[in-house]
Protein backbone atom coordinates (compact mmCIF):
# COMPACT_ATOMS: atom_id res chain seq x y z
CA UNK A 1 0.00 0.00 0.00
CA UNK A 2 1.32 3.29 -0.93
CA UNK A 3 1.96 6.52 1.52
CA UNK A 4 0.05 9.43 1.05
CA UNK A 5 2.79 12.08 -0.38
CA UNK A 6 2.11 15.47 1.52
CA UNK A 7 1.90 18.01 -0.79
CA UNK A 8 4.84 20.16 -1.22
CA UNK A 9 4.43 24.05 -0.27
CA UNK A 10 5.72 26.31 -3.33
CA UNK A 11 9.03 27.68 -2.90
CA UNK A 12 8.69 31.34 -2.13
CA UNK A 13 11.77 32.38 -4.47
CA UNK A 14 10.61 30.69 -7.09
CA UNK A 15 7.42 32.43 -7.06
CA UNK A 16 9.00 35.72 -6.53
CA UNK A 17 11.06 34.87 -9.54
CA UNK A 18 7.80 34.12 -11.39
CA UNK A 19 6.28 37.44 -10.69
CA UNK A 20 9.02 39.61 -11.45
CA UNK A 21 12.37 38.57 -13.43
CA UNK A 22 11.03 39.02 -16.30
CA UNK A 23 8.89 41.99 -15.61
CA UNK A 24 11.17 44.29 -13.48
CA UNK A 25 13.13 46.92 -15.24
CA UNK A 26 16.42 46.24 -13.00
CA UNK A 27 17.42 42.69 -11.32
CA UNK A 28 19.63 43.00 -8.65
CA UNK A 29 19.86 39.43 -7.35
CA UNK A 30 20.92 37.45 -10.76
CA UNK A 31 23.10 34.82 -11.26
CA UNK A 32 23.47 35.19 -14.63
CA UNK A 33 24.63 37.51 -17.27
CA UNK A 34 22.76 40.19 -19.42
CA UNK A 35 23.69 39.10 -22.78
CA UNK A 36 24.80 41.45 -25.49
CA UNK A 37 23.55 40.94 -28.96
CA UNK A 38 27.03 39.67 -30.71
CA UNK A 39 26.83 42.20 -33.26
CA UNK A 40 26.62 44.65 -30.60
CA UNK A 41 30.18 43.55 -29.34
CA UNK A 42 31.88 43.03 -32.31
CA UNK A 43 30.89 47.02 -32.76
CA UNK A 44 33.17 47.68 -30.28
CA UNK A 45 35.89 45.82 -31.91
CA UNK A 46 38.90 46.85 -33.73
CA UNK A 47 39.53 45.65 -37.41
CA UNK A 48 41.82 42.86 -36.58
CA UNK A 49 39.57 41.38 -34.17
CA UNK A 50 36.68 41.44 -36.23
CA UNK A 51 38.82 39.79 -38.62
CA UNK A 52 39.86 36.96 -35.91
CA UNK A 53 35.95 36.53 -35.72
CA UNK A 54 35.34 36.14 -38.80
CA UNK A 55 37.52 33.74 -39.88
CA UNK A 56 36.60 31.84 -36.38
CA UNK A 57 36.56 28.39 -36.22
CA UNK A 58 35.09 26.13 -33.86
CA UNK A 59 37.34 23.09 -32.76
CA UNK A 60 40.60 22.15 -30.48
CA UNK A 61 43.50 24.36 -29.71
CA UNK A 62 46.82 23.94 -28.55
CA UNK A 63 46.74 21.93 -24.75
CA UNK A 64 48.11 24.81 -23.05
CA UNK A 65 45.59 27.71 -24.99
CA UNK A 66 45.18 29.17 -28.15
CA UNK A 67 48.38 31.53 -28.87
CA UNK A 68 46.52 34.97 -29.23
CA UNK A 69 44.50 34.26 -26.05
CA UNK A 70 47.94 33.38 -24.01
CA UNK A 71 50.00 36.58 -25.51
CA UNK A 72 46.55 38.69 -24.62
CA UNK A 73 46.89 37.43 -21.00
CA UNK A 74 49.82 38.11 -21.08
CA UNK A 75 49.96 41.07 -21.67
CA UNK A 76 47.64 42.12 -18.44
Amino acid sequence: MRTPVSPIAPFKLERYFARWEFSAPYLLCTSDIQGVPMKDLLALADVESCQLWDQLTLGYTETPGHPLLRAEIARL
